[in-house]
């Protein structure tokens, strides 16, 4: 909608912002303001709590040694740089991922029981170690493990790199099931199931649905696919972001 669309621009201006030092109070107004608007709509709980809150939250431990100039998103750049070379990643696009999953907050942690920077469930990480979850160095190792997993399982079957990413970072949100479900509802109804943008997203989306988490081709059941597919815009543009700011 038009408003989520102006919430976007609200968040990606405040993070042009803050890398550049300069004042968000007008900016997280302005966000406000959207939100209030948003309120009117069903879907406004989930919004405040993925936005407003959040951003309020890490525009005040923003501080002054990080930003484009200083060539520093967070505290945790060195840990990031070290994992992402061991799995070939840019280390801005980890970044990006880690902002999305907790704002880079070691402690954050969901409903389900994801830990972390980087959200892992217990089981998830204990394939790649048996480390704390609390502890940044651990996190991001078995982040970009897992990550790097999933991207190798969809390299194959999608030649184009930047387009298996997006593949890789939806099954990252909501699990390499659903996606897979996604790709054979695509296939199933003309669409393209080696495409993101306007394919697969949009199957994932249809999983909400009746009539397509019944469907035959689907294994998985129902999923609120449109939370993966913002998941992945919403990092891919600010992975994009952080490469124009940040070397």
């Amino acid at each position: 909608s038009s408003l989520d669309k102006q919430l976007e621009l609200a968040k990606l201006d405040i993070e042009i912002a803050e890398k550049k030092g300069e004042s968000v109070t007008e900016l997280l107004q302005l966000e406000k303001d959207i939100l209030l608007e948003k309120k009117k709509t069903n879907d406004y709980h989930t919004i405040y709590l993925k936005y407003f809150l959040a951003r309020t939250a890490y525009a005040k431990k923003v501080t002054s040694d990080y930003g484009s100039d200083k060539n520093r998103i967070s505290e945790y750049d060195d840990i990031i740089k070290l994992n992402a070379a061991k799995f070939d990643f840019d280390w801005r696009l980890i970044a990006s991922v880690i902002f999305q999953e907790s704002q880079y907050d070691t402690s954050a942690q969901s409903w389900t029981g994801a830990q972390g920077l980087m959200q892992l469930l217990r089981e998830t990480a204990a394939k790649f170690g048996d480390g704390n979850l609390s502890d940044p160095s651990f996190n991001i190792y078995a982040g970009c493990s897992y990550l790097s997993e999933l991207q190798n399982y969809w390299t194959p079957k999608i030649t184009d790199k930047n387009e298996a990413l997006k593949f890789a970072l939806a099954s990252y949100n909501v699990g390499l099931g659903h996606v897979l479900d996604a790709t054979r509802l695509a296939e199933k109804f003309g669409l393209d199931p080696t495409i993101w943008n306007n394919n697969v997203e949009l199957m994932l989306k249809n999983k909400a649905e009746e009539k397509y988490y019944n469907d035959e081709v689907v294994y998985y059941g129902y999923c609120k696919g449109s939370e993966p597919v913002f998941y992945v815009k919403q990092v891919v543009e600010r992975y994009k972001h952080y490469a124009n700011l940040i070397e």
